[in-house]
């Protein structure tokens, strides 16, 4: 029994320093040559969608070795290095990316320090937008126009709209009005999507037609105005 006891012992001994060796060995893998040393991270990381394009913003506050930040995205095909210039506060990287289909996009961003060090990625996702997205807007819908008469044949034009589409408000930011008065001269008037004031057109001339064409953010953070197609309504 002690004979069995002593087997143990010197068994388990063995598989400590066999397992702590192990450990070991692989710790000194990561360490070999020194311990990583990495650049600062890019910090607050957005996404700023636009018309088959996009911006991505970022700021730079802690490490002032940086040199460059670089952008990945479709899986790393594609990339963009970007020169960095620090300055002694926190820095505002702003990187426009173009000719980017409708889609959704996953990037990373990477940033480089003058030693050669890379930091930790920072990813995010985001949308592009183009002529899929636009087919899907509409104009926000007209209640009533009537004459404000000025005199026998002069008049003003009242527009009454209606409420714009629940599901859309969040995102329709104005409808531009479009006409020519008496006078010839044309006239652009925008009206406020949160608005439900009549709008009027001065010295409108009867027998011809206005437009009008309602504007789209897609988001909050979006960087184009997306338009609808123009609809023409006549007054006679």
């Amino acid at each position: 029994m002690i004979r069995y006891i002593k087997y143990m012992a010197v068994l388990l001994g063995a598989l400590v320093l066999w397992n702590g060796c192990t450990k070991e060995d692989e710790y000194k893998k990561y360490i070999e040559g020194g311990e990583r040393v990495y650049a600062g991270r890019p910090d607050s990381l957005h996404i700023h969608s636009g018309k088959n394009r996009a911006m991505l913003s970022w700021l730079l506050i802690a490490d002032p070795k940086i040199v460059s930040s670089k952008i990945r995205w479709n899986n790393g095909k594609d990339s963009l290095l970007v020169p960095v210039t620090r300055t002694s506060g926190i820095d505002t990287i702003e990187v426009m990316i173009g000719n980017l289909p409708e889609g959704t996009y996953n990037f990373d961003v990477t940033n480089y320090d003058k030693l050669g060090n890379v930091s930790v990625p920072r990813y995010i996702s985001g949308k592009t937008y183009g002529e899929k997205y636009e087919s899907f807007l509409f104009n926000r819908g007209i209640r009533v126009t009537s004459k404000i008469m000025k005199g026998p044949e002069e008049f003003n034009l009242m527009i009454v709209w209606n409420e714009y589409v629940a599901d859309l408000k969040d995102f329709m930011v104005a409808t531009v009005v479009s006409y020519t008065d008496i006078f010839g001269v044309p006239h652009q008037v925008k009206v406020d999507a949160k608005s439900n004031v009549p709008t009027i057109l001065p010295d409108f001339k009867a027998g011809e037609s206005f437009s009008y064409r309602s504007l789209y953010l897609p988001d909050s953070l979006a960087i184009d105005t997306f338009a609808t197609r123009p609809s023409m309504v006549k007054i006679d």
